[in-house]
């Protein structure tokens, strides 16, 4: 079955396509890492993404990837969305560009072109380190989805979210994932910046044991979903003369992003702000070097 018909068929209500085959290869993917892991902690999957998109053995579908894990085979997934190959520090060097042209009358017209293009790598890898989520390895995977429903970004929502059902619905059909007795899908909305619908999506589904969430639509509601999740999980703080000690365990959000966290504090109102940056740091209001320690993780 084609992919459109295949996607409609999980929703016959769709008119378009949009990130279905990301969405699509995202979930695929997490599945091969836990079966080539042989865990679903975010921190074992993490560590087996750049491996399954740059062997020698290249499979276009998870039945046929899965058949070469089994063999020993060192696979190359290329998925729905073309090539898919991670370089160390977890970022893409290949990607689909979707070309979306609109008509004399100003609309949308319905077929996209699709042309592939290179990323070339920049930086240096952080090491892949970590504490397993909650709920890692209790023989149930778990995705959560951080898709956009409402807000400006809903039409995105219907393609990305029945691209996540259609992955989990392949997966079942050739066996399921090594080691684990069922997947379970909770489903999420990321809305968009006007709102805190991904905030509160997020404070719903960490406490679920989520091992993979699959989002989102923007990286502005990214950013603060990431942030208020890991506010959402901060277990220590404490200041004494001057320094710092936080300590962060929250189990998804390194498996979504690469990126690591700035620390900004205002001692005298005694509030914290996190911002996706670079690495841990402490800075004392408009210093620019660190003034103490940050001990912990954003995992």
């Amino acid at each position: 079955m084609a992919f459109k018909d295949a996607l409609l068929a999980v929703d016959p209500k769709l008119i378009d396509y949009a990130y279905a085959p990301e969405s699509y290869d995202a979930v695929v993917l997490t599945a091969l890492a836990a079966a080539a892991a042989k865990s679903d902690a975010g921190v074992d999957m993490a560590k087996q993404m750049v491996k399954i998109t740059n062997g020698t053995e290249v499979c276009n579908d998870y039945a046929g990837c899965l058949e070469l894990l089994g063999q020993g085979k060192d696979i190359d997934y290329n998925g729905r969305s073309g090539a898919v190959n991670f370089w160390d520090a977890g970022d893409p060097t290949s990607a689909s560009i979707g070309v979306y042209q609109f008509g004399p009358d100003n609309t949308l017209l319905p077929e996209v072109a699709y042309q592939q293009g290179e990323i070339v790598p920049d930086g240096e890898a952080n090491p892949i380190d970590g504490k397993p989520q909650d709920g890692a390895n209790d023989g149930v995977f778990k995705i959560g989805t951080f898709l956009p429903v409402t807000g400006n970004l809903a039409f995105l929502g219907p393609p990305e979210i029945a691209g996540v059902k259609l992955a989990i619905k392949d997966i079942e059909a050739a066996g399921g994932i090594p080691g684990f007795k069922k997947i379970v899908l909770e489903e999420g909305d990321s809305g968009d910046t006007s709102t805190n619908t991904g905030q509160q999506t997020v404070k719903r589904l960490l406490p679920l044991g989520i091992d993979v969430l699959v989002g989102a639509a923007s990286s502005g509601v990214l950013n603060t979903a990431l942030a208020s999740a890991l506010t959402a999980k901060l277990h220590t703080g404490a200041a004494n003369n001057g320094t710092v000690d936080w300590t962060f365990t929250s189990g998804i959000v390194a498996e979504t992003a690469t990126g690591t966290y700035t620390l900004n504090w205002d001692g005298t109102a005694g509030t914290m702000h996190l911002e996706m940056t670079g690495h841990f740091e402490w800075k004392a209001p408009g210093s620019t070097k660190p003034t103490g320690p940050v001990s912990g993780q954003a995992d």
